[in-house]
Order: structure tokens, then sequence, then C-alpha cells
């Protein structure tokens, strides 16, 4: 079911590091485990005026096989 507001997105990986899905946080990478997939995330637009915490600036690379 589509959201109301944003869209989901997911397919994405992590590279040196993985996201431990208990604590719900990124967690030290497990012993030769290089990648770690992401979750399905929810991606909601907020007005850059009505935001409460700072932008965050990430790389993305995008591939396709």
């Amino acid at each position: 079911t589509p959201p109301d507001d944003g869209c989901y997105i997911y397919g994405l990986f992590l590279e040196g590091t993985r996201w431990d899905r208990e604590a719900k946080m990124l967690g030290e990478s497990y012993p030769k485990q290089l990648y770690d997939t992401l979750p399905v995330m929810l991606l909601e637009p907020v007005e850059s005026a009505k935001r409460v915490i700072p932008p965050y600036s990430i790389p993305l690379a995008a591939q396709s096989w």
C-alpha cells in the first residue's frame, strides 16, 4: 500500500558497517562481511523551515546489474 505522503525505497546496501535490526541503528560489521542490506525505508518530505534536526549528507552510489 502506498503511503499518504512520501515513498518507500529498497535495495540499498551498506559498505563497511551493518544495520542492527534490533537496535534500529548502524552497528559494527560482522567479521569478513563487507556489505549489509538496509531494510525498506519510508522517506517523508519535510519543509526545510520546519526541520527539527540538521540535515545529514551521505554519499549514495547507484548501480544496476
